[in-house]
């Protein structure tokens, strides 16, 4: 049985006609509770005279983003720019039960009848992510591009001195179709 709920919600606001500032903040957690039964008569649970699990588990994450956008065109220029900030947490709780040996055939659930328990499904962590972020776009006309981005992102999972990175991205680009040599004459 899986038990989800997701959801987002925002703010958004225009101090001016050039400028956004926008804050979104999401969930998404997810509880799992798995059972399952093998008689020790046949099929799976016949060599281990018969088995039983029940897990159950709780997976959550959350994230907020804030970010400031300006959109600006003037003549036949526009520039885009956009700086942000996300945070993110992960949790996950799991624990669970796995029995063997089954002392009664009238049992068919985990709670009755076994010889041997054994843990399963144990499990406990938490990550987190933080990251800054930065874009420009430029274009002349619509027809001559540039973009360019930044982000710098920490993430507690990683080794200690490898938390933070940087990754770079730029691209430049034209649009044939709107050039002159392409109409018809």
């Amino acid at each position: 049985e899986n038990n989800r709920i997701v959801g987002n919600a925002y703010i958004q606001i225009k101090p001016t006609k050039d400028i956004t500032f926008r804050t979104s903040y999401g969930v998404d957690y997810l509880n799992t509770d798995n059972k399952n039964f093998y008689t020790k008569l046949q099929g799976d649970g016949f060599s281990l005279g018969g088995t039983a699990f029940s897990t159950l588990s709780k997976d959550k994450r959350w994230t907020l983003t804030s970010t400031l956008q300006y959109d600006k065109s003037f003549g036949s220029h526009s520039v885009n720019m956009l700086l942000g900030v996300e945070q993110q947490r992960s949790t996950f709780e799991g624990f669970g039960l796995t029995r063997q040996t089954l002392s009664d055939d009238f049992f068919t659930v985990i709670q009755g009848g076994f010889n041997t328990p054994l843990t399963a499904g144990l499990g406990l962590g938490e990550n987190y992510l933080a990251s800054k972020f930065g874009r420009i776009n430029y274009d002349y006309k619509k027809k001559y591009y540039i973009s360019g981005s930044v982000r710098n992102d920490g993430y507690s999972a990683f080794a200690a001195g490898k938390k933070f990175g940087n990754f770079y991205s730029y691209s430049a680009g034209w649009d044939l179709s709107r050039e002159n040599f392409w109409s018809k004459g």
